[in-house]
């Protein structure tokens, strides 16, 4: 996170007000319409990245912006004036100009661009001293950067031979210390290069999402309230919470081309109760022999070890001082804290509420390392792109011949893989859904998380008993958590739900009878006994059904089963029932308040005697008066209503005289600016001031008009004197008139 004042934060927690700003050549220029991008997820995984900032934006076409460095600048208004954050120095990729000529778009990168150079090394590796931290070292003087990070795993460890072949780009060294350190890479607001592990301050997911309400206590809450960076329902519009990564148990140095060879390491105990999550990391340079893989891998496991988190994605107000790699908690609309990273960040400007932040599951768990080496070889003409959306590097190899004996071996290797998914992958799912057409899918209800070395699974001993039990459920009753037993990746798993009907009704079910401890069906064709009281049946028009009659033979019967009630339901109905008891004690509370105005005016008959007439006259006047009351009653709610429709037409439209205008009204008078300008205009009981960026430039007051500059076009009246533009015989001048008398 960058270091920004208190002011600053206070801003971006009340006011969406933007301003954004580049210097070049020590000349400010204001731009509009920008997007800041700040990535460092790709291909489904953080490890290993090194990903440039990018920035675009539109500015008047009044600068040559062309491949120039330039400072870009954000800013927001605060109770000091407008405050500005440097977010770093960017390199111009492109500045088109628009039809008119008027407006240029730009799009630019930060200081990881210089790294798209080749790798040409002057170190004497055969000294058998050169280290990883010296080979980062060198490539970042290469490339003109300055590196901010020299503590990292296996920055010590010693490189014997260059293995970054002819060709490699200096990023590429750069990914390949990412990747063996268990970091990512990235330029900051300073312009320095960082290489980062995510780290958690506050509680962990399992300890979040483990614990009972009533275990939530106040020094674990503090843990979570103490982290700096708090996303709250206020900041964003759109809030998905996602699932929760499972920790990172195990990790994998290899070859992709050699068997045999891989070094992995293993937390055990993690592996039974969560089990194997790996990071596999292949054809590191720094790791090419059997024996620096063995060296290399306890100092990467040691960091990459438990990493997991909340996955999220958030539309809403974002805060640029905020960066990738930051420790998050997100606040939803229940209140409830979720601990997380910030992955990517989409900032935009001036349209703040429509930023974007989130950090994506990790779902690509191998990292491999490319090697140029090959590409250059068969390549005639090999160009370098910059893809600027993915803000990747992409080798570009043109080869003049390929011959036909490669071509038919490329597709041998194709219609071999082919076949083994066939008679692998495919058969055996295959076979799984043969093994569900009977239409039951089990369900059962526990009060913890479920693996495979606990029930139910752990009785499943065959593949076969797997295979029949694909696809069934499992609600656990501490965590409100589902799962649904699946295979993937060649791997039997718990797979968390992502259907929340399909969870709410787990949970309704539960609810509906003590399940726990125990299973029931869910039947998706017409059920056949046997079957008990609590199953479910999702009908063929997709209705939920629950059996209320258990038999254990003979046949299905329409009267066995009813329409399944949703907790949902039940509340609503409750509440309907709580709103029509007010509802009647208030006309009870009506009734009584009646009844007591008629005693007293019985009792009024009856002392004063009044008369037949004056009886008639006493009712006429009060049922003129209750015409009166019901009269100005409906007045009042005809104008109330018209109100409330033009509150609702503001609120949704704005008023047109006063669009995008700020007005504030304080001690020191009623002040009028529109957000995108400079200029303001203060009116109080002293006189009239007119602004430019906080300065003030006229005044008028009880002693006159008092400006900054004065230009006059025509003529003016100074006192006795008068001033005249005039020209005589084509020559400019100025006449001086006096007026005294």
């Amino acid at each position: 996170m960058i270091n920004v004042t208190d002011t600053i934060k206070k801003a971006y927690e009340e006011s969406t007000t933007q301003y954004d700003k580049i210097i070049l050549d020590n000349q400010e220029y204001y731009i509009d319409n920008v997007q800041y991008c700040d990535d460092c997820y790709l291909d489904g995984n953080i490890f290993g990245t090194a990903i440039a900032r990018t920035l675009d934006f539109e500015i008047e076409n009044i600068v040559d912006l062309e491949k120039k460095e330039f400072e870009y600048l954000t800013g927001v208004k605060t109770e000091n004036g407008i405050e500005w954050i440097s977010l770093g120095n960017f390199i111009t990729q492109e500045a088109e100009p628009d039809e008119l000529g008027k407006i240029i778009t730009v799009s630019a990168m930060d200081y990881m661009l210089k790294s798209n150079v080749e790798y040409k090394t002057e170190l004497d590796y055969g000294s058998g001293t050169v280290t990883i931290l010296q080979v980062l070292q060198e490539a970042c003087t290469l490339a003109g950067l300055i590196l901010a990070t020299t503590d990292f795993a296996n920055a010590s460890f010693i490189v014997d031979s260059n293995q970054f072949s002819e060709g490699s780009l200096i990023r590429q060294v750069f990914q390949a210390v990412a990747q063996i350190s268990g970091t990512f890479a990235k330029i900051r607001y300073d312009n320095k290069l960082y290489f980062i592990t995510p780290k958690k301050i506050g509680l962990t997911v399992r300890e979040v999402h483990s614990m009972k309400v009533k275990d939530l206590n106040k020094l674990k809450v503090a843990k979570l309230v103490g982290c700096k960076n708090k996303i709250r329902a206020s900041d964003y519009s759109e809030l998905i919470l996602k699932r929760n990564t499972h920790p990172i148990n195990l990790v994998s140095l290899g070859m992709t081309d050699v068997e045999g060879e891989n070094v992995v390491l293993r937390d055990e105990e993690s592996i039974e109760g969560d089990g194997e999550n790996s990071l596999v990391i292949n054809d590191n340079p720094f790791a090419y022999t059997q024996a620096k893989r063995e060296q290399l891998i306890t100092a990467l496991f040691n960091v990459v070890k438990g990493f997991k988190y909340t996955s999220f994605e958030i539309v809403g107000q974002s805060k640029p001082y905020m960066e990738t790699g930051d420790e998050v908690v997100v606040i939803d609309t229940d209140g409830t804290y979720c601990n997380s990273f910030l992955f990517r960040f989409n900032y935009k400007s001036r349209n703040g509420l429509e930023s974007e932040m989130s950090a994506p599951s990790i779902i690509k768990a191998t990292v491999a390392y490319q090697n140029v080496l090959q590409a250059i070889d068969i390549a005639k003409r090999t160009e370098i792109i910059v893809d600027k959306q993915e803000q990747r590097i992409d080798m570009i190899a043109e080869q003049q011949t390929q011959t036909k004996t490669e071509l038919e071996q490329a597709i041998g290797a194709t219609q071999e893989q082919f076949q083994q998914f066939i008679d692998t992958t495919y058969e055996q799912q295959m076979s799984a859904m043969q093994a569900q057409i009977d239409g039951q899918i089990q369900s059962y209800f526990y009060d913890y998380e479920p693996t495979l070395s606990n029930a139910p699974a752990n009785e499943w001993t065959t593949e076969d008993d797997k295979i029949n039990h694909m696809g069934d459920l499992f609600y656990n009753s501490e965590t409100g958590l589902g799962y649904r037993f699946s295979y993937i990746d060649n791997t039997w798993v718990w797979e968390e739900l992502k259907d929340t009907d399909v969870g709410r009704a787990l949970a309704n079910a539960q609810m509906a009878q003590e399940t726990a401890n125990s299973k029931r069906r869910v039947f998706v064709v017409q059920p056949t006994p046997p079957y008990d009281v609590g199953d479910l049946w999702i009908t063929d028009t997709k209705e939920l059904k629950s059996c209320i009659t258990a038999k254990t033979s003979g046949s299905y019967a329409e009267t066995d089963w009813q329409d399944f009630v949703y907790q949902e339901q039940i509340a609503d109905a409750n509440e309907l029932i709580d709103t029509i008891n007010q509802n009647v004690a208030n006309l009870t509370i009506e009734n009584d308040n009646i009844n007591a105005t008629v005693a007293e005016t019985i009792t009024r008959l009856e002392n004063d005697y009044m008369t037949t007439e004056q009886v008639e006259a006493e009712n006429q006047t009060m049922k003129d008066d209750l015409d009166i009351i019901k009269q100005q009653q409906a007045s009042m709610e005809l104008t109330s209503s018209g109100l409330q429709v033009q509150i609702d037409e503001i609120n949704n439209n704005g008023v047109s005289t006063v669009k995008n205008t700020t007005v504030t009204i304080d001690e020191k008078g009623v002040t009028v600016g529109k957000s995108d300008s400079e200029f303001s205009t203060t009116m109080s009981n002293t006189g009239t001031y007119m602004y430019s960026y906080d300065k003030q430039i006229a005044k008028y007051d009880k002693d006159g008009a008092e400006m900054y500059n004065l230009t006059v076009q025509n003529e003016a009246i100074l006192g006795y004197l008068r001033f005249m533009k005039a020209e005589v015989n084509g020559e400019k001048r100025t006449h001086v008139h006096w007026i005294g008398g």
